[in-house]
């Protein structure tokens, strides 16, 4: 496999206690994963990985710890005793419901990265992430952070916006930054036919909350007591000139990411999940070696190369941006070889954040 950090991104369950109402798994089936099938897993990868090279699991669902406590732990006992010298690391992201002082625990003993959900306030964060019965999940969570950090657990928060946030970004931001928590925004920019639509927000949306939240944070007071991304990430490959740590703007996201559901099928990320057009295979029935030269896979890793002599050939940003995200290009267009629709909100970005920063850097000078 490449030299670069590897994210495996996986699914022990798509089953989930919430119906979030933007949620791309709530229409799928709702399979389970085999501690057999995750141990193959874990073979297969870290079998054909240098011990030197950093593998990150990220355990993703569904809600990933619906699974129980015994999968991971088995998991974990499993990593230790057989690959001892190897460099791995463990992320979950989890709607906190569930996140009690026994999985606290468990996270701070095997040094688990712990992401949770949470849309902002009770009211705005309840809009859409409602269980099953029609329950906001607000009080809950907050409540299972509280209780984390008080044990020594921090975790970062994943906030989704959707048309319901667009009055509430200065609020929002100030929600995440009183509270000290370091937070990721997503906005939902394109849902499938089956999912709650009326929760898309536009590409000039997108452009004016990134930019927005750029803003605050980076003129934010010192200290700085909150870190948003992924605005930090746009800061990183402006400085830099190429991508930096944010998939999306991957020169090929499927040489460093791979996603396993729960039956052992794998795609390039958990977005492409369940859609057997865009699958590299199946784990149990192939080898990581099939699995990595599969058609599909071939293709994401030159959909780079094809847009650069195209469409992104006269592009400034084309070395931070290449192309944007496949399975956005997929959802509008029904194709990963076609660029990100957000394609003129990330220009807006860019430009916006290169001016600030050049301008900021010509009041610094003598």
């Amino acid at each position: 496999m490449n030299k670069k950090n590897f994210h495996a991104i996986i699914m022990p369950t798509e089953t989930c206690n919430l119906a979030c109402s933007y949620c791309y798994v709530l229409k799928k089936p709702k399979a389970k994963m085999s501690i057999d099938v995750a141990k193959h897993i874990i073979d297969e990868l870290l079998s054909h990985n240098n011990p030197d090279q950093v593998t990150r699991f990220i355990w993703h669902g569904g809600e990933p710890m619906l699974i129980g406590l015994k999968f991971y732990q088995s998991i974990c006992l499993y990593i230790h005793t057989k690959y001892p010298e190897h460099k791995v690391e463990n992320l979950i992201q989890t709607n906190g419901t569930l996140l009690n002082d026994e999985w606290v625990d468990f996270f701070l003993g095997e040094d688990f990265k712990v992401g949770i959900s949470l849309d902002g306030w009770k009211v705005l964060h309840d809009s859409c992430r409602k269980d099953h019965s029609g329950k906001g999940s607000y009080d809950i969570v907050i409540n299972n952070v509280k209780r984390a950090r008080d044990k020594g657990l921090i975790t970062g928060f994943i906030c989704v916006i959707t048309r319901n946030s667009i009055p509430y970004i200065q609020e929002l931001y100030d929600y995440f930054y009183n509270n000290q928590f370091d937070f990721y925004f997503h906005p939902i920019t394109s849902l499938t036919p089956e999912m709650d639509n009326h929760l898309s927000i536009t590409t000039s949306e997108f452009a004016k909350v990134s930019n927005t939240f750029f803003d605050l944070g980076f003129f934010q007071p010192e200290p700085r007591v909150a870190t948003v991304n992924p605005t930090l990430h746009y800061v990183r490959s402006l400085l830099l000139g190429t991508a930096s740590g944010y998939c999306v703007m991957s020169e090929a996201c499927a040489e460093e990411y791979i996603s396993v559901e729960p039956n052992g099928q794998v795609s390039a990320c958990d977005r492409f999940a369940g859609n057997s057009k865009i699958s590299f295979g199946n784990i149990t029935e192939s080898s990581l070696e099939e699995i990595m030269t599969s058609p599909i896979r071939q293709e994401i890793m030159r959909r780079w190369s094809i847009l650069n002599d195209g469409e992104c050939k006269e592009c400034e940003w084309r070395s931070i941006c290449h192309g944007g995200c496949p399975h956005e290009a997929f959802v509008k267009t029904g194709s990963i070889l076609e660029k990100d629709p957000n394609c003129e909100a990330y220009k807006e970005i860019f430009s916006h954040i290169s001016n600030i920063i050049a301008h900021e850097l010509e009041k610094a000078s003598p």
